[in-house]
């Protein structure tokens, strides 16, 4: 499968790399796991709760390479999916999950381009609507370096956003492990290497990041008021948000 890399110029390598996409990290797990097959996959097999620095750690490397690692970058993304063969099981409501369930594998990579609109909505200068175009296709570049099956893959921009709607009104569900990943985010732990005199002090800085995740106006459901999910609101204002029992204020 040829898939060709990124390079300079491109709107990914400039971006990737940013510390300020961390804003954007905690909530981008919220919204993939709010998919059922993704959430019953990182209840059972993942390490978000027992070593979320070390899971962010290797998700922040391996992110690198997809975008930075040249021709290691689909090899990247044929070991991320090599990593996830074995990952099925039954979830609590007797549903079978696979993790590469197409759907469920795209919603993973598709929500981020999602999360990165908001992210440069609310830190940063919103993106033109050229803008949103290439990088939504090099969101599809990146789908192949990750091996997302191209039928999954929305055509264009429009085609994106009619499918996101679409997931989040007819698909996404206030799962059980998202509900706990913001629990998790509200006290999130200190940083395994953080200096012992350190560690008294981190327990508000902690609370206080997690808050600020969970409460920012760029939370996961607030972009989906804004569009045509089910809310009348849009970003910004008091409208509510509902996305299969979970409540949020937009």
């Amino acid at each position: 499968m040829d898939v060709e890399p990124f390079g300079p110029g491109s709107m990914h390598w400039d971006t990737a790399g940013e510390y300020r996409n961390l804003l954007v990290a905690g909530s981008a797990l919220v919204l993939q796991t709010m998919h059922p097959a993704v959430g019953a996959a990182v209840a059972e097999h993942s390490t978000y709760k027992d070593d979320p620095w070390g899971r962010l750690e290797r998700t922040l490397a391996s992110v690198q390479k997809w975008v930075y690692g040249g021709p290691d970058g689909p090899a990247e993304g044929q070991r991320l999916r090599e990593l996830h063969k074995p990952i099925s099981g039954v979830d609590e409501q007797g549903r079978h999950y696979h993790a590469l369930n197409g759907e469920a594998w795209a919603w993973v990579h598709l929500s981020l381009f999602e999360r990165f609109i908001a992210l440069n909505r609310y830190f940063g200068t919103p993106f033109t609507t050229a803008q949103e175009r290439r990088l939504y296709a090099e969101s599809r570049q990146l789908g192949a370096i990750l091996r997302v099956p191209e039928r999954e893959l929305p055509a264009d921009l429009e085609a994106f956003w009619r499918y996101f709607d679409d997931m989040v009104s007819r698909r996404l569900e206030a799962h059980a492990t998202a509900l706990d990943v913001l629990t998790v985010m509200r006290g999130t732990p200190a940083p395994p290497r953080l200096p012992a005199p350190l560690r008294r002090l981190w327990t508000p800085v902690g609370v206080g990041a997690g808050s600020s995740t969970t409460s920012s106006p760029s939370a996961p459901c607030r972009l989906p008021c804004g569009r045509s999910s089910g809310c009348g609101g849009r970003p910004g204002t008091s409208g509510g948000c509902g996305i299969s029992g979970m409540r949020w204020r937009c």
